[in-house]
């Protein structure tokens, strides 16, 4: 029943009243009990769950014997699917003043728990045990409460029902692929747009049935990062490919979000998934078309940088000063387009899958040093200092790395007034290595530091006028360091110039 997941009825069984859960059928098989009952019954240290009642107490001194009357009354709340409030099985003997009786009784209140089509499969029982003086006239008037009792339990156990039909009826009718996990990560519920994309009812999906159908490639990224949410407690976002019912891979977008009890204990996760498969087929048509045009451009501007050096010597040679100024701009920007197609052509292989990783054991300090001594022969507008790096071991393509770092170098340059100072810096803490650039420049909005990573993306404003771009180079940084495990941020404010760091993984040493 998927209502003895729901956190009014945890609570509720939970509470310091005995309560125990019976399978309605001949043996009455113990389900579930909690932690009251218990104690009650004096069962603590002897599990009885999955015993029929009669081998689980009768003719033991330790527990209640089950008599007739509770027999026939679990049978009529079955049978009749109505609750019963016994009247209470007690041992008595009369009070001092002969008006009542002491009594240590057990006061019993039978709900049947109906499924969705009407069947009674379940019974909640609640004991009430002690050992009071009482008169006739409290007896009735408890009898009395506990009627209220049950009502108000069978009005909950209503509402709980109907709030959980409302929720499939809206689930199932929704594109969207919805699933709830428990507090132990174990899915508890499938919509029925899961079984329309993969062909499988939800009995199949669930315990993990789902997990099988994540490509080989996907998979294990998804999993982790999904458990790593769980213990964490915190929402997440993920991307990956799933089998579905043609036998082909869609690409679904996943988030999930931590779910809580009312009285604020994790209850476990919900989570949605849409199906981006065509978004992402017209991304990778894009990216082929931007690939293809990219290639077919670098012959042509070949040639075209090939004649310009020549002319560029001849002009030399001729002490043709316009035509020399004339020809080494125009070769400049030749450069400028050529870098421009690279990264267009860069960040089409990377989202094809097809650029390549060399990862080597190299010390970042070294690189460090190379970018230093590149920056002394060409650096002539901005003062730039080199913090002391000392030896920091990692696994990673160094040209990439170079790349990221001479990227976040010429942003610098880029967004910062010709005579201020960047600063450089690589230090290690907990085993990770974070480098940095800081400039002095005109800083960063709160509103685009987000998206400053995202493919094509450009700060928008007036003070960007002039400033020439494409948005490819962050985007293409951020992506080669995820692809070595490290991540890349910005600190910034508008006005107050940027610092860019990112992190990388450093090799035991």
């Amino acid at each position: 029943m998927n209502f003895f997941h729901s956190s009014f009825f945890n609570t509720l069984f939970n509470a310091e009243v005995p309560r125990i859960i019976l399978k309605a059928d001949p043996d009455f098989i113990i389900f579930k009990y909690n932690e009251a009952y218990k104690i009650a019954t004096g069962i603590q240290n002897r599990p009885v769950e999955g015993m029929s009642l009669w081998e689980a107490f009768d003719n033991d001194e330790t527990g209640p014997g089950i008599g007739k009357l509770l027999v026939e009354a679990l049978n009529k709340a079955s049978t009749n699917k109505q609750a019963v409030n016994m009247p209470p099985i007690s041992y008595n003997i009369p009070s001092p003043d002969k008006k009542g009786f002491v009594a240590m009784w057990w006061m019993l209140e039978i709900i049947p728990v109906l499924e969705e089509t009407g069947e009674c499969n379940y019974l909640l029982v609640t004991s009430i045990k002690e050992e009071l003086t009482v008169t006739n006239e409290e007896l009735h008037s408890a009898n009395e409460e506990l009627n209220i009792s049950k009502l108000e339990l069978q009005r909950s156990l209503d509402l709980i029902r109907e709030s959980e039909e409302r929720f499939r009826t809206l689930a199932d009718g929704s594109d969207i692929l919805i699933s709830v996990g428990d507090e132990t990560s174990k899915e508890i519920y499938f919509n029925e747009a899961w079984t329309r994309l993969t062909g499988r009812p939800e009995v199949q999906l669930l315990d993990f049935g789902w997990a099988d159908l994540i490509h080989p490639d996907d998979k294990d990224a998804f999993l982790n990062l999904y458990l790593t949410a769980f213990k964490k407690q915190v929402p997440f976002t993920k991307e990956f490919r799933i089998l579905n019912k043609t036998g082909n891979y869609g690409w679904l977008l996943a988030t999930g979000r931590p779910r809580y009890n009312p009285d604020g204990a994790f209850a476990g996760y919900i989570n949605s998934c849409i199906d981006v498969t065509e978004q992402k087929q017209d991304d990778q048509r894009k990216n082929d078309f931007i690939g293809m045009v990219s290639h077919e451009l670098k012959t042509p501007l070949t040639s075209l940088s090939a004649y310009m050096q020549i002319l560029l010597n001849k002009a030399q040679k001729n002490d043709d000063e316009f035509t020399r100024v004339a020809l080494e701009k125009a070769n400049s920007q030749i450069g400028k387009m050529n870098e421009m197609i690279n990264g267009f052509l860069n960040v089409s292989r990377l989202e094809s899958g097809k650029i390549h990783i060399d990862k080597k054991d190299f010390d970042l300090a070294l690189l460090a040093k190379e970018t230093e001594e590149d920056l002394e022969s060409t650096n002539e507008t901005h003062n730039v200092i080199f913090a002391p790096v000392e030896r920091t071991m990692i696994y990673a393509d160094k040209d990439k790395i170079g790349h990221v770092i001479s990227n976040l170098i010429s942003n610098a340059f880029k967004y910062s007034a010709k005579g201020s100072t960047i600063h450089l810096a690589c230090i290690t803490k907990d085993k990770l290595a974070y480098f940095s650039v800081k400039d002095e420049g005109m800083g960063i909005s709160k509103d685009d530091i987000p998206e400053l990573f995202d493919r094509y993306y450009r700060v928008k404003g007036d003070h960007m006028h002039g400033i020439s771009g494409f948005g490819i180079g962050l985007y293409l940084s951020s992506e080669i360091i995820k692809r070595h495990d490290g991540t890349i941020w910005a600190e910034s404010e508008l006005g107050k110039g940027s610092t860019f760091i990112f992190t990388l993984p450093v090799l035991d040493s």
